[in-house]
C-alpha cells in the first residue's frame, strides 16, 4: 500500500487498497475472514468491493478487526514479508478512515449508535449459511462449533462452501454441498451433535430455497424432534428449528398453523438469547397475519415492534430493516399506499450513510421502494426506478443470480402497464433463466410462468395463453398441492382465461371450484377469496345478466369495506363493478351517482392521474352518454384520453380503450363518417400491438365493419363480418359472446342486401346459441329476437 495524501484519499482508493491487502495476505475466503474479525462474511467482502461508496456503516471497530484480521492471516500462513508496513499500520488506517468519514463522502459523521451492538456472528457454518440462525444463537451456543476449524478442517471448508454457493445464488447446488456436509459430520462427529445438527439446519433451509418447500418442512419437523431429543427444548437449536418450521409452514400456505407456531414461541418466558427468538417470532407473527389478509392487525404489530427489533439487533441490522419494509408493506397493503411509499422513502434516506448505494440490503429496500412507487406514482418514475433496480442487481449480483431474476420479475410486471410487448420479452427471459438456475418446478419458477401466462393472455389473448395456465397449474398441483395458495391463485387465472376463450359458462364452474377451496383453507375474507368471489360475480354477469350478479358484488364489497376500509383500492374496485352492473340492470343515470363517487375517492386516495382514477373517468363519460347524449360525453372522453396518453402512452391498452370509446361517441355525435378515421386509427394500433387476432382487435374491426355498414352500406360491411366472424369462430370459438355478437350483425348485413328470408336461417342459429350460453333474458338475447322477429314480419303476408 503506497502512502496517501489525505488530501488525494478517496473512498475508491481505499477499497482498493483494502483489496490489494486481501490479495497480499494470501486471498483467504470472506467466510474465514468473517469469523476471525466477528463481521458478518458478506459485510466484510462488501467493504473490498470497487466503487466509491463509504466503507462500513458509521463505526470503525467492524472495519479495524477486518484489518486485523487480514493481517494476522498472513503471518499465520507464512506471507508476513507480504504485508507491508503501512499495511501493519492499523492507526494509520483509521485515520484514513476516520477523515474520509468526516470530510470526504461529503456527509456529517454518523451520530454515536445508542444501540447495543449486533452479536457477532457465529463460528464455524452457522456464519452465513441462511443469515438468520447467528442472529439468535446464544455465544455460548456459537462457542460448541470453534473447533471445527482445527478439528476437522474439511469440514469447515465444505461448510464455507454451502454458504458461499447459496450466496452467489445457486440454492440446488447449496442443497446437494449441504446433504453432503450432513453426511460427513454424522460420520465425524455423530448424529447428537450440535455442529451435525446445524449442518442438518443448512440443509433443511437450502432444500426449501431450492423450491422443494414441502420437504423443507418435514425436515427441520424432523431435526426439530432430534435437537430436542439430543439437546435439550429450549436449547438455541432446537428453538432455531421451531422457527423455520413456523416459516415453512408460512410457504407452504399454512398460516394458520403458522401463526399459532409463531405464537407459541413468542410467549417463551424467560425469553431465550436476549429476546431475540420471541422477537424474530413475533415479526414472523406479523407477517403471516399479512398473508392472511389481516393488513390492519398486522401493520400495528409491526409497528409495535419496530422500536425494541431495532434495540435488540441494531437500526440498520437486516432483521430490523425486514421490520421497516413488513410494516411499510402492511401499511400499503391496509389502503394507505403513499403513506407506505413514503415510509420506505425515509428509511431509504436513513440508510444512505450506513450502506453503500449497491449493498444488498439497499437492493431489497429498492425492490420494495418500486412496488409501491408503481401503485401511487407515474408509471413513467415506477419504470425508470424498475430498470434502474434491474440494472444494479446484474450488476453487483449477475444475470442469473435469484435476487435479479426476482427484480426483473417486478420489472416485467411493471412494463404490464406499459407495454405488453417488451413486459412479453422480460417474463419470458425471467421464466427461461428461473428454469435454468431454480429448476422447471421451483415455486418461484412457477409463478414466473404464471406471470408470463397472464401477459400473453393480454398481448394475444386468452386462446393462446390457456395451455401455459394449464401446465402451471398441473405443476403446482403436484408439487405444492391442490389447494396452495399459489395453485388456487393460478386456477383462478386461468378461470378468467377460460371465460375470455370460451365464454362465462365455461369458467363458471372453475370459480365456483376455486372459492370454495379458497374459503375452506384462505377464509371467507381473505383478500385472494375476496378476488375470485368478485371474479364470479362477474362471469355471473355475463352469463345471468347484471341484477343476478349485484348481491354477490354486494356480498363482496361488505367484506372488502369490513377488512381493508371504504378507500382501499380494492374496495373501490369493487365498487366501480357494482356501478356498472348497476349501469347494465337499472339504467346508466342510476349509476352516475355511483360512479362520481368512486372517482372522487380515487382523486383522493390514488391521484388524479392513476391508471384505475382513469379508467372510472372514462367508466363516468360512458354513463353520461348514455344519459345526456354523446355530446355531453365527449369533453370528459377527450380529457380522460389525454391524461392516459400522457401517463400511460398512445398504445397503452387503457389508452385504447378510451379512444375506442371516444369514436363511438363521435359516432352517436357526428355521424359514422366522422368516426370511421378513428376507429381505422384504432384498429392499426392494436393490431400492431396486440396482433391481428386479440380479441380487442377483433373488437375494433368489428367497429369498423358497423361504421362501413352505415356510411359506405351492408354490401360493403359484408366481407369484414365474415372474416371478424371467421377470425373469433377459430379464436374464441363459436359460442363465444364476441362471436355471436358478430354473427347477429353478419345476419343484419345479410338481411340488407339480400332480403330478411336469407337472413332467417342466421338469425335462429344466433338466438339458439345465445339463449343456451347467455340465457333468454340476457341484452345480446333480446337485440337478436328483436331482430329476427322484424324479419319474420318481412316475410309475413
Amino acid at each position: 500500500m503506497q502512502q496517501v495524501d489525505v488530501f488525494d484519499d478517496s473512498w475508491a482508493v481505499f477499497r482498493e487498497d483494502l483489496r490489494a491487502l486481501h490479495e497480499d495476505a494470501g486471498k483467504p475466503t470472506w467466510t474465514t475472514v468473517g469469523k476471525r474479525s466477528e463481521v458478518p462474511r458478506a459485510t466484510a467482502n462488501s467493504y473490498a468491493r470497487p466503487g466509491p461508496g463509504r466503507v462500513g456503516n458509521g463505526e470503525w471497530s467492524p472495519v479495524g478487526r477486518v484489518i486485523a484480521a487480514l493481517v494476522a492471516y498472513a503471518d499465520e500462513n507464512g506471507r508476513t514479508g507480504q504485508i507491508s508496513v503501512q499495511q501493519r499500520d492499523l492507526k494509520g488506517w483509521q485515520t484514513r478512515w476516520t477523515a474520509l468519514d468526516t470530510k470526504g463522502s461529503g456527509h456529517r459523521p454518523a451520530p454515536p449508535r445508542t444501540v447495543p451492538q449486533v452479536r457477532p456472528r457465529g463460528v464455524g457454518m452457522l456464519g452465513g449459511w441462511d443469515g438468520a440462525g447467528d442472529v439468535v444463537l446464544s455465544p455460548e451456543v456459537t462457542a460448541e462449533f470453534a473447533t471445527w476449524a482445527a478439528d476437522h478442517p474439511r469440514l469447515d471448508a465444505l461448510a464455507d462452501n454451502v454458504a458461499s454457493t447459496g450466496e452467489l445464488g445457486f440454492p440446488l447446488q447449496a442443497s446437494s454441498l449441504a446433504s453432503e456436509l450432513v453426511a460427513r459430520a454424522t460420520t465425524a462427529l455423530g448424529a447428537g451433535h450440535p455442529a451435525t445438527l446445524a449442518a442438518r439446519h443448512a440443509h433443511s433451509y437450502w432444500v426449501g430455497q431450492a423450491g422443494d418447500i414441502r420437504s423443507a418442512l418435514d425436515t427441520v419437523s424432523t431435526l426439530h424432534e432430534d435437537c430436542v431429543r439430543h439437546l435439550d427444548p429450549m436449547h438455541d437449536l432446537a428453538l432455531l428449528a421451531r422457527l423455520r418450521q413456523a416459516a415453512w409452514l408460512h410457504r407452504n400456505g399454512l398460516w394458520q398453523e403458522s401463526r399459532r407456531t409463531y405464537a407459541e414461541l413468542a410467549r417463551l418466558s424467560p425469553a431465550p438469547s436476549d429476546g431475540r427468538f420471541v422477537l424474530l417470532a413475533r415479526l414472523g407473527r406479523a407477517q403471516a397475519l399479512a398473508a392472511s389478509g389481516q393488513y390492519e392487525e398486522a401493520r400495528d404489530q409491526l409497528a409495535e415492534l419496530l422500536a425494541p427489533v431495532s434495540h435488540s439487533f441494531g437500526a440498520h441490522h437486516p432483521v430490523t430493516l425486514q421490520t421497516h419494509r413488513a410494516h411499510a408493506d402492511a401499511t400499503g397493503e391496509a389502503g394507505q399506499p403513499r403513506i407506505a411509499y413514503a415510509l420506505l422513502t425515509d428509511l431509504a434516506r436513513a440508510t444512505a450513510d450506513h450502506f453503500d448505494p449497491v449493498h444488498p440490503e439497499v437492493l431489497r429496500l429498492r425492490h420494495h421502494q418500486v412496488s409501491w412507487c408503481w401503485a401511487v406514482e407515474p408509471l413513467e418514475e415506477a419504470l425508470r426506478q424498475a430498470h434502474a433496480l434491474d440494472r444494479d442487481c446484474s450488476r453487483l449480483l449477475g444475470e442469473e443470480h435469484p435476487d435479479t431474476l426476482t427484480a426483473r420479475h417486478l420489472l416485467g410486471k411493471v412494463l404490464y402497464d406499459a407495454d405488453l410487448t417488451e413486459a412479453r420479452s422480460v417474463m419470458a427471459a425471467v421464466h427461461a433463466a428461473s428454469e435454468r438456475v431454480l429448476g422447471p418446478d421451483h415455486p418461484d419458477t412457477l409463478i414466473s410462468r404464471s406471470n408470463l401466462a397472464s401477459v400473453i393472455h393480454q398481448k394475444e389473448g386468452a386462446a393462446a395463453a390457456l395451455p401455459l395456465f394449464r401446465n402451471t397449474l398441473a405443476a403446482q398441483e403436484r408439487i405444492l398441492g391442490t389447494d396452495h395458495p399459489d395453485t388456487l391463485s393460478t386456477r383462478n387465472n386461468l378461470a378468467t382465461a377460460v371465460q375470455d376463450a370460451e365464454g362465462a359458462a365455461a369458467a363458471l364452474p372453475l370459480y365456483r371450484n376455486t372459492l370454495a377451496a379458497q374459503e375452506r383453507t384462505l377464509g371467507t375474507d381473505h383478500p385472494d377469496t375476496l378476488s375470485t368471489r368478485n371474479n364470479l360475480a362477474v362471469a355471473i354477469h355475463d352469463t345471468e345478466g347484471a341484477a343476478a350478479a349485484l348481491p354477490l358484488y354486494r356480498n363482496t364489497l361488505a367484506a372488502r369495506e369490513r377488512t381493508l376500509g371504504t378507500d382501499h383500492p380494492e374496495t373501490l374496485h369493487v365498487r366501480c363493478c357494482i356501478a356498472i352492473a348497476v349501469h347494465a340492470s337499472e339504467g346508466a343515470s342510476a349509476a352516475l351517482p355511483l360512479f362520481r363517487g368512486i372517482l372522487a375517492a380515487q382523486e383522493r386516495t390514488l391521484g388524479t392521474d392513476h391508471p384505475e382514477t382513469l379508467s372510472t373517468r372514462n367508466n363516468l363519460a360512458t354513463a353520461i352518454h348514455d344519459t345526456e347524449g354523446a355530446a355531453a360525453a365527449l369533453p370528459l372522453y377527450r380529457n380522460t384520453l389525454a391524461a392516459q396518453e400522457r401517463t400511460l402512452g398512445t398504445d397503452h391498452r387503457a389508452t385504447l380503450i378510451t379512444r375506442n370509446n371516444l369514436a363511438t361517441a363521435v359516432q352517436d355525435a357526428e355521424g359514422a363518417a366522422a368516426a370511421l378515421p378513428l376507429f381505422r386509427g384504432i384498429l392499426a394500433a392494436r393490431a400492431r400491438t396486440l396482433g391481428t387476432d386479440h380479441p380487442d382487435t377483433l373488437s375494433t374491426r368489428n367497429d369498423v365493419a358497423v361504421a362501413v355498414h352505415d356510411t359506405e352500406g351492408a354490401a360493403a360491411a359484408l366481407p369484414l363480418y365474415r372474416g371478424i366472424l371467421a377470425a373469433r369462430e377459430r379464436t374464441l370459438g363459436t359460442d363465444h359472446r364476441d362471436t355471436l355478437i358478430t354473427r347477429n350483425n353478419l345476419a343484419t348485413a345479410v338481411h340488407d342486401t339480400e332480403g330478411a328470408a336469407a337472413a332467417l336461417p342466421l338469425y335462429r342459429n344466433t338466438l339458439a346459441a345465445q339463449e343456451r350460453t347467455l340465457g333468454t333474458d340476457h341484452r345480446d338475447t333480446l337485440i337478436t329476437r328483436n331482430n329476427l322477429a322484424t324479419a319474420i314480419r318481412e316475410l309475413s303476408p
